[in-house]
């Protein structure tokens, strides 16, 4: 499912989970950092590529699949996360429950491919 026209390259595999994490996102007033990343992965796509977002192990956070379109089919190029850091997992310092590593601390979220 598409998120919000501001988004129209970016597919949404669990809305209910999504909605969630933006809610999240209002309630510590990091709603404006998570948008800027989920910006930054609509930019980088264009008429030919595609983002989807999916459910991450990590709290809060999305994992990401990237794709082109070859020969009118979606091809998979990569893939990446949408991770929620802070004091849950030390900023980003690679132990659980993340699992991902920052070289400064975040509070917020982070693009990891």
């Amino acid at each position: 499912m598409k998120v919000h026209d501001t988004y129209s390259h970016l597919y949404i595999d669990n809305v209910e989970y999504f909605e969630k994490v933006v809610k999240h996102a209002e309630s510590i007033g990091k709603l404006d950092k998570l948008n800027e990343r989920l910006k930054f992965l609509n930019d980088y796509s264009d008429r030919d590529t595609r983002c989807t977002l999916y459910k991450d192990f990590a709290p809060l956070s999305f994992g990401f699949q990237m794709e082109y379109k070859k020969d009118g089919l979606y091809q998979v190029w990569f893939h990446g996360g949408v991770i929620y850091h802070g004091d849950h997992d030390n900023g980003g310092d690679g132990g659980m429950p993340t699992l991902s590593v920052n070289v400064t601390p975040v509070a917020g979220w982070a693009i990891h491919t």
